[in-house]
């Protein structure tokens, strides 16, 4: 196993937390767009004949 250094392993933390930041901005970007798109949409108070 090679051994890496404390600062290569920090940059490429940070770079794996840019991506998954770009990752949960896209995801609700498009969360909110159905969200907006699915306003009027009525939820089911009771599923299989039990309350949701």
């Amino acid at each position: 196993m090679i051994e890496r250094g404390h600062l290569e392993v920090e940059k490429d933390s940070r770079d794996e937390l840019i991506k998954l930041e770009g990752h949960l901005i896209s995801f609700l970007k498009v969360t909110a767009a159905r969200a907006e798109k699915e306003i009027g949409y009525k939820m089911p108070g009771y599923a299989h004949l039990q309350r949701a």
